[in-house]
């Protein structure tokens, strides 16, 4: 793990705002506060300074999946510091935190911030044990790698996001920096992972090395503001110039810059006013010691300009910049710097596509663009129905019609190789003679000994990434059992349920014709839901239960979760995830009402493409909770509007298909996480006092 080294300036000099005396430079050891540096790890994933940041970039009303830019991080953490993780833990924000905490923040403000322009930079970073963070784009690869090792991708690779890790080393064996992963233990060795020198190189978007943490430049003057002009050395190779404008009251940075040497440039990577200061003169008088120190080195200036100073409310500044250290602005050819100033003549233009800024993403453990499976796979779904049961030469299967009352058992589904993320078959890909998932044994159990026993018994072999909990999916109108035990499966391949699946299929005629039959069935299928759930929960020891229900299944699943409102079983519902409910709107908002306490959390995914909830809300005339528009808002559940349907997409099966709904729906089911901070999605006002969520599958 990085441990900083004791700073010492090569040189220091100060001197109050408006005075040109000449330079008395000194050579200063600082001293460090050895506490802040021994609790490294206490500052590495605190948000302090990340919540700042979101202020500094306009962006305090956005999700808070969006990340941000690390310059703008640093440049919160350089001013106004880190109090830590304990002081400022996971989910704080700044308005509930009491006022100590940011004087205490103080304490851990960082000495600079400097770039990597270069791999071999990089590498020399990593060997001075720098506190050093990259960012870079992410592909599938980043998705369940094997020991953490990310590997270059194909040659058009589709990137998925953005991430920013902290590289600690590079191993020269391997070739390849060794990073931890904030996405958790559970991710790569342990929480760890490396990437190669190609990777690094093909997939940057800015890499940024911090200064000691702890550490700041002394003062002589305790009053007014005042200049300062100091150069720390990490190693001979690495030195930083920094010049800054502070109250030396306070101790408050107005304004500061920092410029390393490189060949026969001095570029300037940071030069950076805070916005309350501004046009008080604090900009010119940074150039001008900018200048004079490009003079006194013999060098020509280089600015190099962040992609977080190109937006539209802070091109301005940089322009002004590049004009007061008298460079002319140009398109970088530097993956890591998106504008270049050098004093010779250039066009300006801004044709280049800034890259998305680093985010949080909590898909850690799904594949973006899964491949196939190598071989074929066998699930095994633990099912009840209601239907009625026929047995033919030995082989049990389900008809279309109601039974007698609830059968239970489990059924082994064979996933065949070539399905891949969300394919349980389509209908044209019949024409393509593909394989589709099939029952290839089914058994029904008399017992509810043996059923919990069956139900417990294999837990232990699933390769279990979170705490255990089982998944239940309850299928809708024209669905036949096969199909629903199918599904299922494939849910819990794609899902990679911790614990259990299982699946209710009641008696569907599974047939179109069949939708007011289905209607009247599902009504008498109630009870036996609530029996089978039940049986859940008994025969596996109160293990917390999501439940999954698409369609006219939710008529059911509704009534059910009102009726166990006050029940023994209510505290063991974890997630419910409600897919395209083919219920009537106010119907579901009063039931809302009624079961909203029950689950931990409930979502509600609606769509205006989905052809058969279309065809139900004109066969019952009101409007259904699965369509938009008017899209249904309802404090207690969060509803999600999916968009963005292919041509070959039928509609009604998104849900289980597409694969940004199932990778949220992993989101809900692994991490229990809310929509603001869930990847994709975004926050839509519906009403001053209410909002829902958007979800665009393309």
């Amino acid at each position: 793990m990085p441990v900083h080294r004791i700073a010492t300036l090569d040189y220091l000099s100060e001197y109050a705002l408006g005075d040109r005396p000449p330079p008395q430079r000194r050579h200063v050891r600082l001293d460090v506060d050895r506490a802040l540096l021994l609790n490294y790890e206490h500052f590495r994933f605190c948000s302090y300074g990340w919540r700042h940041a979101r202020i500094l970039e306009h962006r305090l009303g956005s999700p808070l999946n969006e990340g941000v830019w690390p310059i703008n991080n640093s440049r919160c953490e350089f001013r106004l510091g880190s109090p830590g993780s304990a002081l400022f833990p996971k989910g704080a924000d700044l308005e509930s935190v009491p006022p100590d905490v940011h004087v205490a923040a103080l304490r851990g403000r960082i000495l600079c911030y400097f770039r990597a322009i270069s791999a071999d930079e990089a590498i020399a970073f990593a060997n001075e044990q720098l506190d050093f963070r990259h960012a870079t784009q992410i592909t599938s690869d980043w998705y369940d790698p094997i020991n953490g090792d990310i590997e270059c991708s194909d040659a058009a690779p589709q990137i998925c996001g953005s991430h920013a890790v902290p590289l600690a080393e590079f191993d020269y064996g391997t070739s390849r920096f060794k990073f931890s992963n904030s996405w958790g233990g559970k991710w790569g060795d342990l929480g760890w992972g490396s990437l190669s020198l190609e990777h690094y190189n093909r997939f940057i978007i800015e890499s940024w090395a911090i200064g000691a943490r702890g550490v700041s430049v002394p003062r002589i003057a305790n009053d007014g503001v005042i200049c300062q002009e100091w150069k720390w050395s990490v190693s001979d190779e690495i030195g930083v110039h920094g010049r800054e404008i502070v109250d030396a009251r306070s101790g408050m940075k107005l304004a500061w810059a920092f410029c390393v040497k490189r060949r026969n440039t001095l570029d300037v990577e940071e030069f950076f006013v805070w916005p309350s200061e501004r046009h008080k003169g604090y900009g010119r008088e940074l150039a001008r010691m900018i200048l004079a120190l490009a003079a006194q080195l013999g060098r020509r200036i280089r600015l190099l300009v962040s992609f977080a100073d190109t937006y539209e409310w802070n091109i301005g500044e940089s322009s002004a910049v590049a004009r007061l250290l008298r460079v002319q602005l140009r398109e970088s050819d530097l993956r890591c710097v998106h504008l270049i100033g050098e004093a010779r003549e250039a066009p300006f233009n801004m044709t280049r596509e800034r890259p998305q800024r680093p985010a949080f993403m909590l898909e850690s453990l799904r594949r973006g663009n899964e491949q196939p499976i190598t071989e074929p796979t066998r699930y095994e779904v633990l099912f009840g129905t209601n239907r009625e049961m026929t047995v033919s030469d030995g082989q049990i299967s389900f008809t279309g019609r109601r039974g007698d009352g609830l059968v239970y058992g489990w059924a082994t589904v064979e996933i065949p190789r070539s399905c891949r993320f969300g394919s349980a078959g389509r209908w044209y890909q019949w024409f393509c003679k593909k394989q589709f998932p099939s029952i290839t044994n089914t058994v029904v159990c008399n017992s509810r000994e043996v059923f919990a026993a069956r139900a417990q018994s294999c837990v232990s072999a699933i390769q279990v990434h979170d705490d255990v909990q089982n998944v239940l999916y309850i299928h809708g109108y024209n669905v036949p059992f096969q199909n629903a035990i199918t599904q299922a499966a494939q849910f819990g391949v794609d899902l990679k349920v911790p614990g259990r699946m299982f699946a209710f299929s009641w008696p569907s005629l599974g047939v179109v014709p069949g939708y007011a039959a289905d209607e009247a069935t599902i009504e008498v299928s109630i009870d036996v839901l609530r029996e089978f759930i039940e049986l859940i929960m008994d025969c596996t020891e109160r293990t917390p239960l999501s439940i999954i229900v698409h369609s006219m299944g939710n008529r059911a699943a509704v009534r059910v979760l009102e009726m166990i409102g006050e029940g023994r079983i209510a505290n063991c519902i974890k997630h419910v995830i409600f897919a395209a409910p083919d219920v009537d709107a106010q119907r579901f908002r009063a039931a809302v009402g009624i079961f909203r306490t029950v689950p931990k959390s409930a979502t509600l995914y609606a769509t205006r493409g989905d052809w058969a909830v279309q065809l139900s809300e004109v066969i019952h005339v009101y409007p259904r909770a699965g369509l938009f528009p008017p899209i249904l808002v309802e404090a207690g559940i969060d509803t999600v509007a999916v968009s963005g349907f292919n041509l070959l997409d039928i509609g009604h099966g998104y849900y289980a298909e597409a694969a940004p709904v199932l990778h949220d729906m992993f989101n809900i089911i692994h991490h229990g996480a809310r929509p603001d901070v869930r990847p994709r999605l975004e926050r839509i006002t519906h009403q001053p006092d209410s909002h829902y969520w958007s979800l665009p599958l393309r």
